[in-house]
C-alpha cells in the first residue's frame, strides 16, 4: 500500500556506498529519504575494501553497517531491505516504486544508485576465484600480492586487445617477478604481444641486462585455459591460483582481468533513462548532466557505478554526494516555487 498523502522527498534504489552517501547528505538538509537495499553488492566476494581513508583493509559489511548506524540518527531516513521490482513516473511531481508483495512507495525524486555487475568469461572455476585471487583492480588488491613470484593476465574480452593486455601486464609487473599473459586460444593476439614485447626490449638501447630483464618479466601463453582453481593455505586463506590446460597445470599468485560490466537491474529502461553506448552490447553507463547528475528524465538522478568510471568506492561516495546536492537544489526550488536551476 502506498503513502499517497505524504510522499517522501527522495527514493534511493541501492544501499551501497553511493546510495548511503547520498542519503547522508540529503538527511543533513532535512529531506525525507527512503533507501531500498536488495542486499546484493558488487564486492560481495571481497573480504576487504581498500582505498577508503580510515576503512582500508576493513570488511565491506562493517562499512555498510557503520554507514547505516550513522543514518540511524536521522528520523527522516528509512532503510527498507527489499528488492525493487518496478519504478515508474506517475506525473511531473511523483514517482512510484513497487517491490515484492505489491508494496508501493511514492516519492518526489528518484536516485538510481543500483551499481553494476560483471559478466564473467566462460572458463570453468572463474566465478569461484573472482575476488579471491582473480582481481580487476590492483589499486585495491595490490598490497596483499606484492613480491609475488608469478602473476597472470587474462587477455580476453574486454581485455583481449594489445593495448589493454599490455596495460594490465604493466600493472601486474609492479607486484610480481614474472607476468604471464594468457590469450586463451587467441594466437593472433599472442603474436602481436610477442612482437610488442620484443620491440620494447629493443628500446632499451642495446642494454643486455635490460633486455634479459624484459624477457624474463613478461611471457605470453596462447593455449586455452580449461579451468582455474583457488589454492588455500591451512587457515583457509586464498594464496594462489592453479590453472589447468590440456597437457599441464600452472600455479600463479594472482590473475588480473577486467570482465565485461553491465548495469544492475532494468530501472533505467523502465524510466526511459538514456544509457550511453558502451564498447560491447549491453554495456554502458547511465547518461547524466553535470554537475547535478540528473538524467534526461527530470527528477531522476544517478550516482555510483551505474553512471561513473572508474567504478571505485571513493568515486561512488563522491557522486552520491554530488547527486544529493543536485536533488536538494531541485527540491528546494520547487518547494519555494522558484525557477529551476536545471
Amino acid at each position: 500500500m502506498a503513502d499517497k498523502i505524504n510522499p517522501v522527498d527522495v527514493l534511493i534504489i541501492g544501499g551501497g556506498p553511493a546510495g548511503l552517501s547520498a542519503a547522508l547528505h540529503l538527511a543533513r538538509q532535512s529531506h525525507s529519504v527512503t533507501i531500498f537495499d536488495s542486499g546484493s553488492y558488487r564486492n560481495d566476494p571481497s573480504a576487504e575494501l581498500h582505498g577508503v581513508s580510515t576503512w582500508d583493509h576493513q570488511h565491506p559489511v562493517d562499512f555498510r553497517n557503520k554507514s547505516r548506524e550513522e543514518l540511524g540518527q536521522f528520523p527522516n531516513v528509512r532503510i527498507v531491505d527489499i528488492e525493487v521490482q518496478k519504478v515508474a513516473k506517475i506525473n511531473e511531481q511523483l514517482f512510484c516504486i513497487q517491490a515484492e508483495n505489491d508494496k508501493f512507495w511514492i516519492g518526489k525524486k528518484v536516485l538510481l544508485a543500483t551499481g553494476s555487475q560483471e559478466i564473467f568469461p566462460e572458463i570453468d572455476g572463474y566465478n569461484e576465484c573472482w575476488g579471491r585471487r582473480i582481481f580487476h583492480c590492483l589499486f585495491a588488491d595490490n598490497y596483499k600480492v606484492r613480491k609475488s613470484a608469478a602473476a597472470g593476465v587474462l587477455a580476453v574480452k574486454p581485455c583481449g586487445n594489445l593495448s589493454m593486455a599490455l596495460y594490465l601486464a604493466q600493472k601486474a609487473a609492479q607486484f610480481s617477478a614474472e607476468v604471464i599473459i594468457y590469450t586463451h586460444g587467441d594466437q593472433q593476439l599472442a603474436t602481436q604481444l610477442e612482437a610488442a614485447l620484443a620491440e620494447a626490449a629493443l628500446q632499451t638501447g642495446g642494454n643486455n641486462d635490460a633486455n634479459q630483464q624484459t624477457s624474463k618479466l613478461f611471457k605470453v601463453v596462447s593455449d586455452p585455459v580449461d579451468g582455474i582453481v583457488t589454492v588455500y593455505d591451512a587457515d583457509g586463506n586464498p594464496i594462489a591460483l592453479e590453472l589447468y590446460f590440456v597437457d599441464r597445470t600452472e600455479e600463479i599468485a594472482f590473475m588480473l582481468h577486467n570482465p565485461i560490466v553491465v548495469l544492475r537491474g532494468t530501472f533505467a529502461a523502465q524510466l526511459g533513462v538514456e544509457v550511453a553506448p558502451g564498447p560491447f552490447p549491453g554495456t554502458g553507463n547511465i547518461s547524466i548532466s553535470a554537475p547535478s547528475l540528473q538524467t534526461n528524465v527530470r527528477g531522476v538522478f544517478a550516482a555510483g557505478d551505474c553512471m561513473a568510471n572508474p567504478k571505485t568506492i571513493p568515486n561512488a561516495m563522491a557522486t552520491g554526494c554530488n547527486a544529493a546536492i543536485g536533488i536538494s537544489a531541485q527540491l528546494l526550488a520547487e518547494k519555494h516555487h522558484h525557477g529551476p536551476l536545471f
